[in-house]
């Protein structure tokens, strides 16, 4: 009995002592766990800032691109709308020059027409008043001759 009793506290000791190892193995497990865990949560946190610092980079990076390209676009857009605008200023000159030309050229054959035709009536006039007075002097002569030639008055 001695035996069995020696063979059970024995069992019960290594048992105590498998229990024992656990606990610690467990414990120390735990232990490098959260070592472990920690370490990660650190790299975890080094990750996210080395992120976060290249994103900023990134979009300050990016932001100077834009605002360089949006430079860009604007001096090329600016120096298209002062073509176009100077384009468009010699072809409205060009128009309204030649639509003056013309209009002038317009009243000019207006103003010879009715000067031809203020003209003619004129010479109308004067053909009129020419043949007027050539009767008349022809018919002066003639009151002239018969005043002469009748005897008695």
């Amino acid at each position: 009995m001695e035996i069995l009793f020696s063979v059970g506290l024995v069992l019960g000791l290594v048992f105590i002592v498998l229990i024992i190892l656990k606990l610690l193995k467990d414990f120390i497990f735990n232990k490098k766990f959260a070592k472990v865990n920690a370490e990660i949560a650190i790299h975890k946190e080094q990750a996210k800032l080395k992120v976060s610092e290249w994103v900023n980079r990134e979009k300050e990076h990016l932001q100077k691109q834009f605002e360089a390209e949006m430079t860009e676009k604007r001096s090329v857009a600016v120096a298209e709308i002062e073509a176009w605008s100077s384009e468009e200023k010699k072809r409205l000159n060009t128009r309204y020059a030649k639509d003056y030309e013309d209009e002038l050229a317009k009243l000019r054959q207006e103003l010879n027409v009715r000067m031809d035709s203020e003209l003619e009536n004129i010479r109308t006039i004067f053909a009129e008043f020419s043949t007027e007075e050539k009767k008349l002097a022809e018919e002066d002569i003639k009151r002239f001759i018969m005043k002469k030639l009748t005897p008695g008055e």
